[in-house]
């Protein structure tokens, strides 16, 4: 279930949480009021919290947590369940839909992702929707790859070689 925009929450604050999964620390961020993921990075998320302070409360939503601690432990389709919302374009909306779409332990290709959100020849546009993903293992922007290897990931080759080993893939 991908939401276009949060609604901000009554309050103006959110939520946030840290959890190991394969590939090190994810830190994420919940609107409380809807349980919608709005955020979530594995870089170190001291600026980015700082940032958003004053919006900003510590707390484990246990639905997001239940999801991430199943991953974890193998039920690699628990986190499909999560709703997520970022801001972005048309197309990178249709993208991020469809990488949620790729099962865990398969990857897609740049390629097939344009194709499948209907622009054939927007691989690198399609590059750019992982690049510019704000929440990773919910949308699963790790499982698209390029023709010939891995490609990139924001958070470096080795975290996404992680998570794909956890999935199975490879």
């Amino acid at each position: 279930m991908t939401a276009t925009r949060p609604a901000d929450s009554p309050g103006g604050y959110l939520t946030y949480q840290r959890a190991r999964i394969p590939g090190g620390h994810l830190t994420v961020v919940v609107d409380p009021q809807s349980d919608i993921v709005v955020y979530a990075t594995f870089a170190e998320p001291t600026a980015q919290l700082a940032k958003q302070s004053d919006r900003l409360r510590k707390h484990v939503n246990a639905t997001v947590n239940a999801a991430l601690e199943a991953y974890v432990d193998g039920d690699l389709t628990r986190i499909e369940t999560i709703a997520v919302s970022q801001p972005g374009s048309d197309f990178r909306q249709r993208a991020w839909r469809a990488m949620r779409d790729v099962p865990a332990g398969s990857v897609i290709t740049y390629s097939a992702l344009a194709q499948r959100v209907g622009n054939p020849g927007a691989a690198r546009a399609a590059g750019t929707a992982c690049a510019k993903n704000q929440i990773p293992i919910f949308v699963p922007c790790h499982r698209v790859v390029a023709t010939q290897d891995l490609g990139g990931y924001a958070f470096g080759l080795a975290v996404k070689e992680q998570l794909l080993r956890h999935e199975g893939w490879g």
